[in-house]
């Protein structure tokens, strides 16, 4: 049974972008932030020059592949729980991925990792369109466009920090919290 629009829990705002954009970010971030870390990878783990390129694509074939299935399942089994489960699946394909010790256990990590994706980037634009008043839908779409380009946009910078700094597995670390 429907309840009545003033028995609706209202969520804030500013709470529903944070809780769609934050994962976005993540899943957007980790797409580039691992280019800076391919020199180290070739030397630490004698990954060949098409290992390198699987590193990369393995994420980006198994986001492509996936994306449409997750939404699919976001429509049948809710949009809340795929999106989870997609959280959930990005944390353990970077905790596989901060653990692997050779080429082809990171290339499995980095594909599951695109698997979660799928569903994360999908989903919190539709959790967020859901749940967000028409009156401040344009803003908060507004703003999750932007943290995503953001992620985008200073993925390699990150990735350069972090492996200036510490070692290549951190790049998968710092996902480990916000996952």
């Amino acid at each position: 049974m429907s309840q009545p629009t003033s028995a609706i829990r209202r969520r804030p705002v500013a709470l529903v972008i944070a809780a769609a954009s934050l994962p976005m970010f993540m899943a957007t971030l980790d797409n580039l932030v691992m280019t800076n870390a391919l020199p180290v990878l070739h030397q630490e783990m004698g990954a060949s020059v098409e290992e390198l390129q699987w590193f990369v694509n393995a994420y980006a074939l198994a986001f492509a592949g996936a994306i449409l299935i997750a939404s699919a399942l976001g429509d049948r089994f809710g949009r809340r729980t795929v999106f989870a489960i997609g959280i959930a699946l990005f944390g353990v394909g970077s905790l596989f991925a901060a653990l692997s010790s050779d080429p082809g256990q990171l290339i499995s990590a980095r594909a599951v990792q695109g698997l979660g994706a799928a569903a994360v980037m999908p989903l919190s634009l539709a959790l967020l369109t859901g749940a967000v008043p028409a009156s401040r839908r344009p803003l908060a779409i507004g703003i999750w466009g932007g943290v995503s380009g953001l992620g985008v946009a200073v993925g390699p910078l990150v990735g350069g920090a972090i492996m200036e700094g510490w070692n290549w597995q951190a790049i998968f670390w710092i996902n480990i919290p916000v996952a």
